[in-house]
């Protein structure tokens, strides 16, 4: 039985993931914004097979409230860690407000790699699991979303690089990346609020369900994959890495 902690948890990704673990009968620690919305999975998840679930109301956008959950971290005792949490905004990146730019670096940069890191400094000699959910955008350039491609290229970086460390360290901990392509979750309306670019029509864009992904997700969980991607034609590959790999040179330090 994993004890898991899910960010994003309450509608969309988050809450098809939490589904699949309570299947398992895991023990989940849900973490989002909106109380009742977790208050109502709460109660579903315990009905649909969980042995345990608690929730936290947390803004992961404020630098307290995440170090909160940091400090809470080893009483907690959770041996999975799912960074879901994320906001996007599709918008040219001159038309990208200061406010956007920095509320998406608190929630999908900042808040990312310190739950990452604090959650590794405990557990990268035990055999616990850290994913961290990204998109098709951290590995590639799109035109009118290129703040949130930015935000999402140091997720699946540091994702990737983590788990290069502790392959190479041959510590018992891994770490996963998950990138999804387009899905049929508020998050892409939300990503449009108060652009001013006019992307009304999604005609030629496919989606997966969340629900979709979530079993992409626990593909991947259950693989020895580093790397769980959407491809352009929506299908699904798991992979050691995308990244290249360079060496630190002592001559030019």
């Amino acid at each position: 039985m994993a004890r898991v902690m899910l960010t994003g948890a309450s509608s969309g990704l988050g809450a098809a993931m939490a589904r699949r673990f309570a299947e398992r009968g895991d023990h989940l620690l849900l973490v989002a914004r909106r109380r009742p919305l977790l208050e109502e999975l709460q109660a579903e998840l315990l009905g649909e097979g969980a042995s345990h679930v608690e929730h936290r109301v947390v803004d992961l956008a404020h630098e307290s409230q995440v170090q909160q959950l940091v400090n809470d971290l080893p009483e907690l005792g959770v041996d999975v860690l799912i960074n879901n949490a994320a906001c996007g905004h599709w918008d040219y990146s001159w038309d990208t407000t200061p406010e956007r730019m920095r509320y998406m670096i608190a929630v999908n940069v900042s808040a990312v790699a310190v739950l990452s890191v604090a959650f590794s400094q405990i557990n990268h000699l035990k055999p616990a699991r850290l994913m961290n959910v990204a998109s098709g955008a951290g590995y590639a350039l799109f035109e009118g979303s290129i703040p949130y491609s930015a935000s999402k290229f140091f997720v699946t970086a540091l994702t990737e690089g983590i788990a290069r460390e502790l392959s190479s360290q041959k510590h018992a901990m891994r770490s996963q990346l998950l990138a999804p392509g387009p899905m049929a979750t508020e998050f892409g309306a939300s990503a449009m609020d108060g652009s001013k670019m006019d992307r009304t029509d999604a005609s030629g864009v496919q989606f997966h369900t969340a629900a979709e992904v979530a079993e992409f997700a626990m593909q991947l969980f259950d693989s020895d994959a580093t790397v769980g991607a959407v491809q352009p034609d929506m299908s699904f590959a798991l992979s050691g890495g995308r990244h290249p790999v360079g060496q630190l040179l002592d001559a030019a330090w």
